[in-house]
């Protein structure tokens, strides 16, 4: 990443009676933020301009998805000296933290009976050894009570 700057500081300001503030201005119709250089500022090409939006201040909030370097984020110069849009050139992924599949099936359906319980799910990350996936199950028993249960797939036919 790059050396946060000053670079805040060359965008128009808001003053109220306590403070003066550097803004950028969004636009919810176009899911765009507006970033306007006060007169006699300059973002100068000689170096990147770098610097943040406060989670406090901002209050913005990342879409449910964003492959890496999305091509669906741009930016450009929109008046005067016109750079045309292009993609972001580098972002981080942003996936929802939930499961693409997540399927539950048990037979026999009978209340109080045991069963074969089929388990289907895809996550939307990785998942490791680091980030164990628990299942909570409201008010099924463990008539057992064993505390590892043996698991099966495509071969569970032969046990």
């Amino acid at each position: 990443p790059y050396q946060l700057n000053n670079a805040y500081t060359k965008f128009e300001t808001r003053t109220t009676e306590t403070e003066t503030w550097y803004y950028a201005t969004w636009n919810q119709t176009s899911f765009a933020l507006d970033f306007v250089v006060a007169r006699g500022r300059i973002i100068y090409n000689s170096e990147p301009a770098a610097f943040t939006l406060n989670r406090q201040y901002a209050q913005c909030v990342l879409p449910s998805f964003l492959a890496e370097n999305d091509d669906r984020i741009t930016v450009e110069v929109i008046e005067g000296q016109r750079i045309f849009p292009e993609r972001i050139k580098r972002t981080p992924p942003v996936v929802s933290r939930t499961f693409n599949v997540s399927h539950f099936d048990y037979e026999p359906r009978d209340q109080g009976s045991t069963f074969l319980f089929t388990i289907t799910f895809q996550p939307t990350v990785n998942i490791t050894s680091d980030e164990p996936i628990e299942l909570t199950l409201p008010q099924f028993q463990n008539i057992l009570q064993k505390r590892n249960i043996h698991l099966t797939g495509t071969d569970a036919s032969r046990i």
